[in-house]
């Protein structure tokens, strides 16, 4: 662990993996990377597009085991990602490649150091419901390599009458909010100009009653940082908690809207985390 990792902890590095200490409404964690000491499983499924040959990949240290990787390719051959694994420890969390299309991480026997969604037809889609909080706090370490309108994250099979929450970008604004609730109309959403091409860590507060409250918005914070911001959508009055519902990765339901976009982290809280955890784990990811 870094020395950074050690001082964010405040534990005099007792904790071997960054979010040891960011364990309280942690929902599901997904990397390339080991993210926590309890954790003993694999990090992803892989398989090679040549033979089909599938393989759980896991970790060597706190690192993808890329031997493992290099075995799978044979050396030459492309890999792709079957399954993301869930390291909070709930496997039924995973997100799996919808259809035949999936996420490439070896191409031609050369690891990717991530996830490469093609921004076509690549889409992961979450094996479990959420629960019903009021608010998400999602971190994404990641890279969208254009800038066209395209799905991030969405939760949700039913965008249009489940109360929902949604990240994507659009027109150069990461756009950050709630999805209607059957019977309520319109949405509601913060836009932050510009903001993710350009970096590799992202977390946005997606909370109900702080973004339905007007002027303050949700939080979006980059690299730490936290961003104004630019506008807003729509508002109609939302009742209850967000519904209780899968996830959808780098496309809405059925693969529209799909992102290019290159993946490192996934890390889903079921709360609303307070600007100096935002930070912390922002930072963590960073070093990773």
């Amino acid at each position: 662990m870094s020395a950074i990792q050690q001082m964010l902890l405040g534990n005099g590095g007792a904790s071997s993996f960054g979010l040891d200490g960011y364990v309280t409404n942690l929902w599901g964690a997904f990397s390339i990377s080991k993210l926590l000491s309890s954790y003993g499983g694999d990090a992803l499924t892989a398989v090679n597009t040549n033979t089909a040959a599938s393989a759980g990949i896991g970790f060597s240290g706190s690192s993808l085991d890329t031997a493992a990787l290099a075995t799978l390719s044979g050396g030459t051959d492309t890999c792709v990602v079957s399954e993301y694994l869930n390291q909070e420890g709930t496997s039924a969390r995973k997100f799996t490649a919808t259809g035949t299309t999936r996420p490439r991480i070896v191409n031609s026997g050369v690891y990717d150091g991530k996830l490469v969604f093609d921004g076509t037809n690549d889409a992961m889609v979450g094996g479990a419901n959420s629960g019903t909080p009021t608010a998400f706090t999602i971190f994404i370490r990641g890279l969208l390599r254009t800038t066209g309108t395209q799905i991030i994250l969405e939760h949700s099979t039913n965008f249009n009458s489940s109360d929902s929450a949604v990240a994507y970008y659009d027109s150069g604004s990461l756009s950050v909010g709630n999805h209607k609730t059957a019977g309520a109309g319109g949405y509601y959403r913060s836009d932050f100009a510009g903001v993710y091409p350009n970096n590799n860590v992202q977390a946005w507060r997606l909370d109900r009653d702080v973004v339905l409250g007007g002027a303050a918005g949700a939080a979006c914070f980059v690299n730490g940082a936290l961003q104004t911001r630019t506008a807003n959508g729509d508002v109609n009055t939302m009742g209850g908690n967000y519904a209780a519902d899968i996830w959808y990765l780098a496309a809405r339901a059925g693969t529209s809207l799909p992102s290019p976009l290159d993946l490192h982290t996934i890390l889903i809280y079921e709360s609303a985390l307070s600007d100096a955890d935002v930070t912390a784990i922002s930072a963590i990811l960073l070093a990773l």
